[in-house]
């Protein structure tokens, strides 16, 4: 179950996350780091907010090429950073992110 209230212009449920809940659908098995690597990645961040910090680190490490947006995604109904665009799915919530991304990685 999702409380985020979809509006216009905001990801569709099944592609996102509320704060603390894992993806309702999860990414797709057959994503691995390569295809990761081929994929747009952009990261809504604060340049000095530690959890961001985590995702920016985390990335580079593993050498995902990453756009960064300064501020929250426009047009989300999740209004807090970071959040990870990969692909066509939003990842809220950095402990979510991590989570998510770890099996890929």
């Amino acid at each position: 179950h999702l409380d985020i209230n979809m509006s216009s212009g905001g990801a569709q449920p099944e592609r996102t996350n509320a704060e603390g809940e894992d993806l309702a659908v999860p990414l797709p098995q057959e994503w691995d780091l390569e295809a990761l690597r081929g994929m747009r990645v952009v990261l809504y961040q604060n340049k000095i907010s530690p959890p961001c910090c985590k995702i920016r680190a985390l990335l580079k490490f593993y050498k995902v090429p990453f756009e960064t947006v300064e501020g929250k995604k426009p047009d989300s109904d999740y209004k807090k950073i970071p959040v990870l665009d990969v692909g066509d799915r939003q990842i809220n919530d950095s402990f979510i992110i991590v989570k998510t991304l770890a099996p890929i990685l």
